[in-house]
């Protein structure tokens, strides 16, 4: 035998030759975890509250959609979609949920409108409406905004009604709403 084999586990039969072996040069720090990692996140009433901000507000608005479409599916475990939703967003005012499933609930089922969410909330699901092609529920969600404009005045915001009426306009319908600009 070479000088340069080595006797490999418990067998003799087992031999390498040195020569062909590659040991490394340099030593790699293992990575240190992040403090931010190590610290455990609180869980319930104490846990931090997502800031939603930039495009995760449109994530949050389409989550707000598809949580109400849920409960306009399935009325008797509404509880436990709004703990679900609440449950990535504790943030989001529970007053505007209630206001926005309620709109949403009584566009799908044909009920009359008793709440109008905030505006940022009706414009994304007015174009959301728009890309699911869903035309009936967008011309029907903007009839009963008029509807509720003339029972509240001032309850619809100017851009919500210029929104409409440019949505109206492209389909070649009439414009609803007097939008007066200043």
């Amino acid at each position: 035998m070479s000088d340069s084999m080595i006797r490999v586990g418990r067998r003799g039969s087992n031999f390498i030759d040195a020569n062909l072996l590659v040991f490394p040069k340099k030593q790699y720090q293992k990575k240190k975890k992040s403090a931010k990692k190590k610290a455990a996140v609180p869980k319930g009433k104490k846990a931090k509250p997502n800031i939603v901000n930039g495009p995760y507000k449109e994530k949050r608005t389409l989550c707000l959609i598809k949580y109400s479409q849920m409960i306009a599916d399935d009325l008797e475990n509404q509880g436990k979609y709004k703990r679900m939703f609440y449950a990535f967003y504790p943030d989001y005012p529970k007053e505007n949920f209630k206001k926005f499933v309620n709109m949403y609930y009584a566009i799908v089922k044909n009920k009359k409108l008793k709440y109008v969410a905030p505006s940022r909330e009706i414009v994304h699901l007015l174009t959301y409406f728009t890309k699911e092609a869903e035309h009936e529920l967008l011309i029907r969600f903007i009839n009963k905004l008029y509807c509720f404009e003339s029972e509240h005045p001032d309850s619809v915001t100017p851009r919500v009604k210029k929104r409409c009426n440019q949505l109206l306009s492209s389909r070649n319908l009439d414009e609803l709403f007097d939008v007066r600009i200043v």
